[in-house]
């Protein structure tokens, strides 16, 4: 019967074998894509990229986890029927896996991220960086494995002996003494054993008695005094050898187990502050937020008020200058001077010039020109951000003219 299973299985497998692999291989690659389009890789800068990148790391992560916990349920329940040529081969697939992650994790936390200090400055930083220990941890007790996989291989590749031989010649020993003491009866010499028996008992007839007490299953017998009663115990000679011989099998798959197990918790931390990431607002979008709602609080111009006295009787007043939109390129700028009473004067010239003393840039001029009454400069470069000083000339004669300055925040 199990023949019969076996040649339907085959006959399964090389009938709808490619069909099967191609189906899962397809549903899987579905259910990343939905994954990756739920995600911030939908939205942002490099959108095919980010997709792309998405569906391979999570890809990389279902191999490597999927894979590390079909291991540790063979390490449980049947650890001496694992094949260490076949934990090999995961491990190079768990490496190549760890290789993906690696790639595509770099560049989703740069698209992600954004400026550095958005490490330290938003919630999906902060998170970003547990992330990043959390997945150090799991590297580490990656390579644990990998050391653990190697030296279980290595036996078998070097050709090393079995350990069942080498505790042959303990068993043999064993043995041979219990044989010895219970060929000496406790009764004492033959005479009584011929008291017991019988004259007629030749001693031949006692040799399979014998015989059979040094090659009871059991071990030596029990009455034999000294002799212990688990030397020939095969669990207790495995524990006694696998604690003494750090190549034992036995003592590599144990310690695999351990790594793998730390492996997988570690794993699990991981996809847990991934779904947390996946509900956190990136920090690159953070900071263009913050950006822009910096600039919409903004004030879309300035207004500097200049006072200015030129010495003579009614020769005083004030200048107003309005800068639009007051920020860093091209500017509008729109002056009036006003009289002693507060109104309009008309004043035969007005200067301008802007100058950023603290980086030596200026004095750029203005080049107002009279509107009737105003005076307006159309396109103002102001190259820089900084605080800005104005110096307005109001001449209100031939002769008559005053310098006046007032400094002015340009963002």
């Amino acid at each position: 019967e199990a023949a019969r299973g076996g040649a339907r299985t085959d006959d399964d497998r090389g009938a709808g074998g490619p069909l099967r692999w191609a189906t899962a291989g397809a549903g899987t690659l579905a259910l990343a894509l939905t994954w990756a389009v739920a995600e911030h890789a939908s939205v942002g800068i490099q959108v095919p990229l980010a997709m792309t990148s998405a569906v391979l790391h999570l890809l990389a992560m279902a191999v490597w986890l999927g894979g590390l916990t079909a291991l540790l349920t063979a390490l449980y329940r049947a650890p001496e029927d694992l094949p260490a040529a076949a934990v090999a081969r995961f491990s190079r697939l768990a490496f190549a896996a760890v290789a993906v992650l690696v790639v595509t994790g770099v560049y989703q936390s740069w698209r992600g991220l954004g400026p550095l200090d958005s490490l330290t400055s938003t919630p999906y930083g902060r998170l970003l960086t547990v992330k990043v220990i959390a997945v150090v941890l799991m590297l580490v007790a990656a390579a644990f494995s990998r050391r653990w996989t190697a030296r279980l291989a290595a036996p078998q590749g070097e050709g090393t002996a079995p350990a069942a031989p080498e505790r042959a010649p303990v068993r043999e020993a064993v043995a041979a003494g219990a044989g010895r003491t219970g060929g000496a009866p406790r009764g004492g010499g033959p005479e009584d054993i011929g008291g017991e028996t019988g004259a007629d008992t030749a001693p031949g007839d006692r040799a399979p008695e014998t015989g059979r007490t040094e090659s009871a299953p059991n071990g030596p017998a029990t009455d034999a005094p000294g002799a212990p009663d688990a030397v020939d115990d095969p669990d207790a000679l495995d524990a006694a050898d696998g604690a003494d011989d750090p190549d034992d099998p036995g003592v590599h798959r144990r310690a695999l187990r351990r790594s793998v197990q730390a492996e997988i918790t570690i794993g699990i931390v991981v996809l847990v502050i991934t779904t947390l990431l996946t509900g956190t607002q990136p920090g690159r979008a953070a900071a263009e937020e913050a950006a822009a709602r910096t600039a919409a609080e903004q004030p879309l111009g300035s207004t500097t008020v200049i006072p200015f006295d030129v010495g003579t009787s009614g020769g005083h007043g004030t200048v107003q200058i309005e800068l639009t939109p007051s920020r860093v390129g091209e500017n509008q700028v729109q002056a009036v001077v006003y009289g002693p009473d507060d109104g309009i004067v008309t004043v035969p010239e007005l200067r301008l010039t802007f100058s950023l003393d603290d980086r030596d840039i200026g004095p750029l001029d203005a080049k107002v020109r009279n509107r009737g009454g105003y005076w307006v400069a159309d396109a103002l470069n102001l190259p820089l951000p900084g605080t800005w000083t104005i110096r307005a000339t109001v001449r209100t004669s031939d002769i008559d003219q005053a310098t006046v300055s007032k400094t002015v925040r340009i963002g």
